[in-house]
This record gives structure tokens, C-alpha cells and sequence, in this order.
């Protein structure tokens, strides 16, 4: 029988912790909304306090029964449990980590109800504004005058920075799922098999091993400068030829919703010409000194300037995926935990490295006329460098 994979006394942890971050911001309340369904980029929040995940379709679509669909929200109360407003109209108890729950058809019109009842006014904080709809906020401001809301959008995603250990041994369990779809992935494209059907074996290798996966993205041949060949599907049904530039990245919330987007390059066949060799290994060297580099205590824009330091002696063109991700990574959670970046362009040049983080260290380099290398290693983050989560060997040849 399915069950929650955290024990129950991790989420008072978690809970604990984020009601500390709320005292130290001085907030009483807090109204915390995901998006979920079909989305993972903003089901993070609600996913670290309640386990919750919608099985609804539809994103945010309004009709006369059901409004608001796929959203969510667990309001946040100082010494309170707290309390989720889910659209689904019933729940598996065992699969959440609460036992206040609210299920309703219009969950922003749940929300009004539940903090009109509870004689909330004042300020509250509300985390979620980068992506709540402009509708529902007007409904939410309009029907709670007396509430004075303030934008608090990191309240949990600071908290979730630093990982438990149980998040650890998560992402090590999660390692052991994508690292083997990776070396299917990369061996059949060397291979010579068609995007689609590399990408179909590394989806099933996954998915037979209870993973699962937002994007897996290939490119090869003239689409190497792009960061995949189909945007829409990631990967195309078209064969690399031999001596082709291949790249693929697997991205997703392999287990439990903690996200890996390891990456690799290689070339068909496995006999890369002089100029594909020296591309492939300077972007290989990059992200190894990148990695070598992390210590909790330096700046991410310290690691910034050093991969940018690396790319200048390595010499990159610009352009394409190069130009797509001028950092050098961010951290991994429940979906990428960013900002910050590692990089000098970004905001949050300040942020530190911190211990029990997991980080995607990744570069991207062009070189015209030869192809755009890129690599990505997740890595957990110790008191004395990293652990390395993802194995796929960065140079097959």
C-alpha cells in the first residue's frame, strides 16, 4: 500500500522551521499557494509541507462548478498545523501530512471562507505572487479588506534551500533511478539510435524503476546550438549520422518531486574528431573545476567568476544554448530552487554556498563550425566539497 515517504515527524521539522523563518520575518499568517496538475514548477511549496499533489486537469481554468483548478494553498498559522485548501474532492489520508484539509471546487473561494472564519486581519504574508493570476488576486483582495497582504514568495523556498537529512538519502535513492536511464540515454545516441527512440528507452528505464520526468532534451547535427532539436517534445524522430555532435539532458522530479537535470555530450560513433575532442573535453574540465571548487563559505558569484574565467581560456562563441544560460548553476530541490544562480550577471551575487544543499553545476560552451558541448552534474554539497549524485561517465571515448 502507497504511503507518505517522509515520516510524519519530518514534516513537524519542516513545519517547525518554516513558522521559525516566519517569526523572524514577524508574520503572524501566511497563505502559501502551489500550482500542480500538470506542473511542477510551482507545486514545490505545497509538496514540502503537505505532500500534496493534484490529480485535476486544466491550468486555472474557469468554469461555472470549478474555479481556480490546479491551484492550492495552506495557510500558515503561528503554533497552528497547517491547513491545505486542495481542489481534488477527496484525498487519500495516508498521502498527505496533514489532517486539516479542506477540499473544494474553488479554492481561492475556500481560502476566503477559512480566513474570514478564522477573524484573520491585518497583515498576512502571501508567497506566490510570481505566478498566481491577476483574477484570483482581485478576488482574494476584494472579499478580505481587512487584511493587509505583503509579498513573501521565498517564506519556504528559503527554508527548503537547506536539505534534511532524509532529502539527502532522497536525492542518493533518486541517483540510483536516473543514473542508469542516463547510461541508456547516451550509450543508444552514440549508438546511432533516433532522438526519440533513446529518449523512449531512458523514459522506460526510469519509469520501470518508479521514477518519473519533466523533459528529456536532445540535440545533434544542426540543432546542437539549440538547447533540443523539438521544443515541444524535446528530442526529435530524427537519427544522428556518424560523427554528429549528440547532447541530451534528462530534467525532472525523479522521486518524490526532487528535481535532477544531469547532462552529457558526445559524439556518434565515439570517435570525435581533434576540434570536437578539445570542445568536449574543455567543457568536461569546466564543470570538474566548477565542482571542485564548491566549499560552503564562498560566494556564488565567486564560483561565477571562475567559470567565466574558464570559459574565456577555453574560448566560446556565442549564441544558442551558450547565450540560453549565462550561470553555471543553481540549487535542485522540489524543481530548481533558484534564484540563486552561480553565475556574475544574475541578481543574488551575495548568496552563499551553505552545507546540505544540492546543486546542478552545468557549462555550456560553442565553438562555430564544430558544435555547443554542454554537461551537467548534481551534486549533494558536504562540509568539504561535494558528493556526486549523478555518474554517467562525461567522456565515453
Amino acid at each position: 500500500m502507497t504511503s507518505l515517504y517522509f515520516p510524519l515527524d519530518e514534516y513537524r521539522l519542516r513545519w517547525s522551521r518554516v513558522e521559525q523563518e516566519m517569526k523572524r520575518r514577524g508574520i503572524q499568517a501566511a497563505v502559501v499557494w502551489g500550482r500542480t496538475s500538470a506542473s511542477f514548477d510551482r507545486a514545490g511549496d505545497i509538496i514540502y509541507l503537505t505532500n500534496y499533489f493534484s490529480c485535476t486537469t486544466g491550468q486555472g481554468g474557469d468554469i461555472s462548478s470549478h474555479k481556480a483548478r490546479t491551484f492550492c494553498a495552506a495557510i500558515l498559522q503561528q503554533g497552528e498545523v497547517p491547513e491545505l485548501h486542495a481542489d481534488d474532492p477527496e484525498l487519500r489520508p495516508e498521502l498527505v501530512s496533514t489532517n486539516r484539509v479542506r477540499n473544494h471546487p474553488d479554492p481561492v473561494e475556500s481560502v476566503i471562507g477559512a480566513l474570514s472564519g478564522r477573524g484573520v486581519s491585518g497583515p498576512v504574508a502571501f508567497a506566490g505572487s510570481d505566478f498566481f493570476p491577476v483574477k484570483q488576486w482581485r478576488r482574494l483582495v476584494e472579499a478580505n479588506p481587512d487584511i493587509e497582504w505583503e509579498i513573501h514568495d521565498d517564506l519556504v523556498r528559503i527554508v527548503r534551500f537547506i536539505k534534511t537529512d532524509r532529502e539527502l538519502d532522497c536525492f542518493r535513492e533518486g541517483a540510483e533511478i536516473i543514473n542508469p536511464a542516463m547510461d541508456i540515454l547516451m550509450k543508444r545516441l552514440i549508438e546511432g539510435d533516433s532522438e526519440a527512440e533513446a529518449a523512449g528507452k531512458a523514459i522506460g528505464e526510469l519509469v520501470r524503476r518508479g521514477g518519473t520526468y519533466h523533459k528529456v532534451v536532445c540535440a545533434h547535427g544542426d540543432t546542437i546550438q539549440y538547447t533540443c532539436s523539438d521544443p515541444f517534445t524535446g528530442y526529435s524522430t530524427a537519427a544522428p549520422s556518424q560523427g554528429d555532435m549528440v547532447r541530451a539532458f534528462i530534467i525532472g522530479p525523479i522521486l518524490q518531486g526532487y528535481y535532477f537535470d544531469p547532462g552529457r555530450t558526445a559524439v556518434v560513433g565515439n570517435r570525435p574528431s581533434s576540434p570536437q575532442r578539445a570542445l568536449i573535453e574543455g567543457c568536461v574540465s569546466i564543470v570538474d573545476n566548477l565542482c571542485d571548487a564548491i566549499r560552503p563559505g564562498r560566494t556564488f558569484f565567486e564560483i561565477g567568476k571562475l567559470g567565466d574565467r574558464l570559459v574565456a581560456e577555453l574560448g566560446s562563441d556565442s549564441g544558442g544554448a551558450a547565450a540560453q544560460y549565462p550561470f553555471y548553476g543553481h540549487p535542485n530541490g522540489l524543481y530548481f530552487e533558484t534564484p540563486p544562480y552561480l553565475s556574475t550577471v544574475h541578481d543574488h551575487l551575495d548568496a552563499v554556498v551553505e552545507a546540505n544543499t544540492v546543486l546542478g553545476i552545468e557549462a555550456f560552451v560553442a565553438h562555430d563550425g564544430v558544435g555547443t558541448a554542454g554537461f551537467e552534474q548534481n551534486v549533494i554539497v558536504g562540509d568539504n566539497g561535494v558528493e556526486l549524485l549523478t555518474t554517467t561517465p562525461m567522456l565515453p571515448f
